[in-house]
């Protein structure tokens, strides 16, 4: 959904397919939001890769602070970097609903739909799980449905595309909801997994006293000095933790793991940013770090100038050290390089 009047389509909201890396293993779904206004647009990614030829439940929300894109009910929520509506009041007249892919992009949508809903009003997790194993019309619990699509028609759509979609016989069989957890990333555990999240929320027997064991690895330098963290913020952290989770019935039980090694204590170590989300061509906030390289380059507001001679010419020089440049032809990630610190490509063996 896009405002029309604008000279792009990019401005609105998009559920589509991405390709981190261009490896196509690794597809997964993401919500975009770029709001009248702000900046650069948020991307909300899927926690993982998507089952090829496996229906897929997929909803998206939007209330002007958070974007929560929702895979089979698991939820995945990003808080945008400016507050406000998705459109302007003077643009209202002006909002398209495109399906199927990207006009201006010429890249489109290769497989079948079911179901498309729209609401004027933002579902709570509950009513998506509902919706999810319930996709007829209710009459009941559809309160500001305004868009309900089962294909059977499309006398009501304009067909943009030289090739018409194609109406079939449905295939859409509803399935018992399994959970598949897979080995979590380093930094990581299976309870940081959504659908284990989305089954404890709704699974009342799983709810009994349980205790979660955890540890604390606190990085000194090697002369045992000048640690991360210092024994009073764990403690502190420690029990703020416990207490936020009594009444739920969870107990941690913290272990204090020290190591002394001065070259992992100048490393940097970040949650949440993928390393294929470095370079992808899009700003992801939580890789928007000096270590990274400001996302590969993704999130600077001025693109830096390299001149051709310096690719590959075996210096590492900074203002070629960007996605957009090809992270100066590897010259930054050379096992001969002085400034080896400098390499951020994150399919180098050397980053």
């Amino acid at each position: 959904m896009f405002n029309e009047c604008k000279k792009s389509s990019d401005y609105g909201w998009t559920l589509a397919i991405a390709l981190p890396r261009h490896t196509r293993d690794n597809a997964r779904f993401v919500f975009t939001v770029y709001q009248d206004g702000a900046k650069r647009e948020t991307d909300v990614y899927a926690h993982r890769a998507y089952d090829p030829n496996v229906w897929i439940n997929v909803a998206v929300t939007f209330d002007g602070t958070n974007a929560r894109l929702y895979v089979s009910g698991a939820e995945i929520v990003t808080s945008l970097e400016n507050e406000g509506p998705l459109f302007q009041d003077s643009s209202a007249k002006c909002v398209g609903l495109f399906l199927g892919g990207s006009q201006d992009k010429d890249t489109f949508f290769r497989g079948k739909l079911a179901h498309l809903k729209l609401w004027d009003r933002q579902l709570s997790h509950s009513e998506i799980v509902h919706q999810m194993t319930n996709p007829g019309v209710q009459p009941d619990d559809d309160f500001g449905l305004i868009l309900h699509e089962t294909f059977a028609d499309l006398s009501n759509w304009e067909v943009l595309s030289d090739i018409s979609p194609i109406i079939g016989p449905s295939d859409h069989q509803l399935t018992v909801q399994t959970i598949s957890l897979e080995a979590p990333s380093c930094g990581r555990t299976v309870c940081d997994d959504p659908e284990v999240v989305m089954s404890y929320l709704n699974s009342t027997e799983l709810r009994n006293r349980k205790r979660v064991r955890y540890r604390i690895v606190n990085i000194f330098e090697s002369n045992g000095k000048n640690g991360l963290v210092d024994d009073k913020d764990i403690f502190e952290q420690h029990k703020v933790l416990n207490d936020a989770f009594e009444p739920y019935d969870i107990r941690f039980e913290m272990q204090n793991i020290e190591i002394s090694n001065s070259s992992f204590a100048d490393k940097v170590i970040m949650f949440d940013c993928a390393p294929f989300l470095i370079g992808n061509g899009h700003c992801d906030p939580e890789c928007a770090h000096s270590t990274t390289g400001n996302d590969g380059g993704d999130c600077d507001h001025v693109k830096s100038e390299c001149l051709l001679e310096l690719l590959g010419n075996g210096v590492c020089n900074p203002e070629c050290n960007k996605g957009y440049h090809g992270y100066d032809g590897g010259d930054c990630c050379r096992s001969d390089s002085k400034k080896t610190n400098m390499c951020i490509d994150p399919e180098s063996t050397m980053r």
